[in-house]
């Protein structure tokens, strides 16, 4: 989801075909806004998520019809807000409680479920699914409450949105018979950008150098035990614009994002140091007045909940993460559309990229 045009559309970055929304807003019937490779593709009155397994299983069938190797990219909307249309009935019918919300969150999950099943189905029948590649992940945590029967996220702390566990520790399941021994659980610390370098030395090409991400191929065929990554770091805003923290807000949901605090994350050795700038005045119902920055460091390992802030108990630690961050941040660019001061806010004095002519607006 989100805009698809210019050097940002699929096909501008690899990708042989495209078919999805080229804007936010996506409806899962009658959408108007979706984009067939760089036309509009009319009004798409089906649910959506039927539409995109359909195109997903043509364009596999035509690659093993002409014995090519093939990628697919699959962002399924469900379970996506808004979540008020009704399933359809073959899958809101297989859940018979009380709450309208609870059987159509539930319907929708099933859906894609539904969908992911079609796609190995058919994999099955012609052979390929034994070597064939299942990544299946999120973006980021649940956003709990709202329009979610989602409870919450535990045992972490947070939702989507947010730089606490809650909103940026996802399931990631990777499922490739032919190339592994057995199903495993590994705890690593991985990140969505391992995925790539994954697939591309699954597919028995050379991983090319300066890609952020790493092959988490060893750890997946057990080949070794070492960690793939030493640590890692996240920036970004950590928002109370999703789910039931929206409530809280004293602003519509884009204001509120626009005007949300920045954030840093680091995570090394289950440890995470956490910063979030200055939230400003009028953003919050229980800060009306505002709230200065904020650090704060958290031992992952015994305390999922982020309950108990250990930064001025071990001062050694927080300053080996905070270190990892400004010997990073000093090379990163400004997110798009944001503004000069909040950037400034995150990155040391000696950012590559701030000048006068950064965006100032």
């Amino acid at each position: 989801m989100g805009s698809v045009t210019g050097e940002h559309h699929p096909l501008n970055n690899g990708f042989d075909y495209y078919f999805g929304y080229n804007m936010w807003e996506s409806p899962f019937y009658n959408a108007t806004n979706v984009w067939e490779n760089f036309k509009p593709a009319g009004m798409i009155k089906r649910y959506n998520t039927d539409v995109f397994t359909e195109k997903a299983l043509g364009f596999i069938k035509k690659a093993i019809e002409e014995d090519h190797p093939f990628y697919v990219q699959i962002h399924y909307h469900a379970v996506h807000a808004p979540l008020e249309p009704r399933a359809p009935d073959q899958y809101y019918n297989r859940f018979g409680s009380e709450s309208f919300v609870l059987n159509n969150f539930y319907a929708h999950v099933f859906a894609v479920d539904e969908s992911v099943g079609r796609l190995y189905e058919y994999l099955e029948k012609r052979g390929a699914a034994e070597n064939t590649m299942f990544v299946f992940t999120s973006d980021n945590g649940g956003a709990v409450g709202g329009r979610s029967s989602l409870p919450g996220n535990a045992p972490y702390v947070g939702q989507k949105g947010m730089y606490a566990l809650g909103g940026i520790r996802t399931p990631l399941v990777l499922y490739w018979p032919e190339g592994t021994d057995r199903p495993h659980v590994n705890r690593q610390l991985v990140s969505t950008l391992d995925i790539l370098p994954t697939i591309i030395d699954a597919a028995g090409m050379e991983v090319p150098e300066g890609l952020d991400g790493k092959s988490l191929l060893p750890c997946l065929q057990k080949k070794n035990h070492k960690s793939v990554h030493e640590y890692l770091l996240w920036s970004g805003i950590h928002a109370r614009a999703w789910g039931f923290m929206s409530y809280n807000s004293l602003l519509p949901h884009l204001e509120a994002r626009e005007k949300a605090p920045s954030s840093w994350v680091v995570i090394k050795d289950g440890w995470m140091l956490r910063f979030v700038d200055a939230i400003p005045r009028g953003l919050y119902k229980d800060l009306p007045g505002g709230k200065s920055g904020t650090t704060e460091l958290f031992d992952i390992r015994k305390d999922l909940k982020e309950s108990e802030n250990l930064l001025e108990l071990e001062p050694g630690k927080s300053e080996e993460l905070d270190s990892l961050w400004n010997a990073h941040a000093k090379y990163y660019p400004p997110p798009v559309r944001w503004r000069r001061e909040k950037w400034v806010s995150l990155v040391p004095d000696d950012n590559r990229y701030l000048s006068d002519s950064m965006n100032n607006k």
